[in-house]
């Protein structure tokens, strides 16, 4: 729906990274807040020790998984991150009853 965004900088070594920007909660279609993945992936709580993401490739509908390359300890590498909670495991409809 456009309220979470991902994008790749590149405009030399003092800007150049992977961002997501999420739309602020103002009506005001430029506010937001755009931050780098690893930084993102910090504050959301995940151990980013160790990797470099240098682009990201993409986000779910949802916004909370985002997808791109990097490096971890030096070698190349392709990710999948995510913050916030994960999807449940499914319940049965009807949950079935234990039988004895």
């Amino acid at each position: 729906d456009g309220n979470v965004v991902v994008f790749n900088v590149n405009c030399g070594v003092i800007c150049t990274g992977a961002y997501r920007w999420q739309k602020g909660s103002s009506s005001n279609a430029s506010g937001g807040t755009a931050m780098l993945i690893k930084d993102w992936l910090t504050v959301g709580g995940v151990n980013t020790t160790g990797w470099s993401f240098a682009s990201v490739g993409g986000v779910n509908a949802n916004g909370n998984v985002v997808v791109g390359g990097g490096s971890f300890n030096g070698l190349n590498q392709a990710y999948i991150a995510r913050v916030g909670p994960a999807s449940g495991t499914p319940t049965p409809t009807p949950t079935p009853t234990p039988t004895a």
